[in-house]
């Protein structure tokens, strides 16, 4: 596979299963700073309080708060030429492994893809760190 390589002057929008996973905006931040145009997602995802379940056993009564995922769409998104779908392992602080494939909006076309796993895990922003380079390095072959 082609190393992950976004032709200068054109549009990516990061997607992903959950819009409002911890690691949107890193990804994001990611492709701005190595010089990208990015446009976000108008669809705003939080975890909100859906139900409070009571749970009474003998003596004790326990209540546990259920959530859910809710979606608020801010703004119709913008035509771009590309996506970067990625998936993560682990937590932001230590993450195990990061993958991601630019794919064409269009037709979904393969275009190249990144991916690198870690033993010990990694902080988010180290690993964002090497993805930028990767970035940076396929821009310049």
């Amino acid at each position: 596979m082609p190393p992950l390589a976004i032709p200068s002057g054109e549009s990516v929008r990061v997607v992903h299963g959950d819009p409002g996973n911890p690691m949107q905006v890193s990804v994001e931040r990611a492709l701005a700073e190595a010089g990208f145009t990015v446009f976000s997602s108008g669809l705003l995802g939080a975890s909100m309080p859906a139900s409070v379940l009571r749970y009474e056993a003998a003596d004790t009564t326990v209540y546990r708060t259920d959530r859910a995922m809710v979606y608020q769409r801010l703004y119709e998104d913008q035509e771009v030429q590309y996506l970067l779908k990625y998936s993560y392992t682990g937590e932001v602080s230590t993450l195990t492994g990061f993958s991601a494939s630019l794919v064409q909006a269009e037709d979904g076309r393969l275009v190249g893809s990144y991916s690198d796993t870690f033993m010990l895990g990694r902080n988010a922003a180290r690993v964002m760190e090497d993805f930028t380079e990767s970035l940076r390095r396929a821009l310049s072959n």
